[in-house]
C-alpha cells in the first residue's frame, strides 16, 4: 500500500530488519509509494543470526522520506548489517536527519538506486564503511550536508568499484573525521585524490565537536564547524514513542 506513517516507534531486540518497506526490486510502477518513517528508535537488530538486512529497508518506494530516525548496533551473520538500507529498485527518496551508528557494516547502503539524496545526516562509528553504494544504471545517490565520523573501515566504501557500471553519485559540503588519527579514505583513495575526481569539491576534514559520542550523545558542542558546511540540528530527543503514548503501552515495539 501507499503513504503509509511509520512514526515515533522503539523497535529493537529483532533479528531481521527493524522497519521494511516495499518488495518490488526494479523501477517500474510500485505500490509502495510515497512513505514516510520518521522518528523511529531502531537498534539491536540482526544480532548476528541472519544477513542482508538493516535497521531501516526498501524496494523501490518512490517518493518516499526516511527522516529524524536513530538507528544503531545492527549486525548481521555473512554479509550485509547496514543502518539504512535502499535496495534494488529504490528511487526519488530523501534521507535526511537521521542519525546511524555502531553498525557493523555501514551507516548507508544505497544499492543500485536512482535519485536518493541523503542530506544533513549524522554518520558515525559504522565498523566498514560509513557509506557505501553499487549498482548500475541510473542515477544513484546524492549524499550533501553530513557528519561523517568514524574509527575503523573506510568513509566511502569500496563495494563500488566492483558493482558499478560508472561512478554516478555526487558528494559535497561534507565534513568527515576518523578519530583514530589515521587518513579519511573514499573509494580507495585519500582526500586529495577523492576531491581530484570531481568529488567534496567543498568538504572538510576536521572532528565535529560531538559532546559525548562514546556514550551516544551527538549533540554539538558550541563552535563545531559543522555550520561551515550547511548542517542544521535537529532534534533528537524527539525520537521514539512520545510519553503520552509510552505511558499507556508500556516499552517494547510500539
Amino acid at each position: 500500500n501507499a503513504d503509509n506513517q511509520i512514526i515515533h516507534n522503539h523497535i529493537y531486540d529483532w533479528f531481521y530488519s527493524g522497519i521494511s518497506v516495499g518488495s518490488v526490486q526494479d523501477f517500474g510502477p510500485s505500490h509502495a509509494s510515497g512513505n514516510i518513517i520518521e522518528y523511529n528508535h531502531v537498534h539491536d537488530i540482526g544480532q548476528g543470526v541472519l544477513s542482508d538486512l538493516a535497521g531501516i529497508y526498501t524496494c523501490s518506494t518512490p517518493g518516499s522520506r526516511i527522516a529524524c530516525n536513530i538507528v544503531h548496533d545492527v549486525s548481521r551473520r555473512e554479509y550485509g548489517g547496514w543502518g539504512i538500507y535502499p535496495d534494488e529498485g529504490s528511487h526519488d527518496m530523501s534521507i535526511e536527519k537521521n542519525l546511524v551508528y555502531r553498525c557493523q557494516d555501514g551507516a548507508l547502503f544505497a544499492h543500485h538506486n536512482r535519485n536518493i539524496t541523503a542530506e544533513n545526516n549524522v554518520f558515525a562509528f559504522n565498523r566498514t564503511a560509513q557509506i557505501e553504494r553499487g549498482g548500475i544504471g541510473g542515477f544513484e545517490l546524492t549524499c550533501r550536508r553530513n557528519l561523517i565520523c568514524y574509527l575503523e573501515g573506510k568513509a566511502v566504501g569500496d563495494y563500488g568499484r566492483a558493482h558499478c557500471g560508472r561512478d554516478v553519485c555526487t558528494f559535497d559540503r561534507n565534513l568527515y573525521w576518523n578519530a583514530s588519527g589515521k587518513p579519511v579514505l573514499f573509494f580507495g583513495k585519500n582526500f586529495s585524490e577523492w576531491q581530484a575526481s570531481g568529488q567534496d569539491k567543498g568538504s572538510l576534514i576536521t572532528d565535529p565537536l560531538f559532546v559525548d559520542s562514546e556514550h551516544g550523545d551527538f549533540t554539538l558542542q558550541a563552535g563545531s564547524p559543522s555550520a561551515q558546511i550547511g548542517y542544521e540540528s535537529w532534534d533528537m530527543s524527539a525520537v521514539g514513542p512520545r510519553p503520552l503514548l509510552a505511558e499507556k503501552k508500556g516499552s517494547g515495539a510500539q
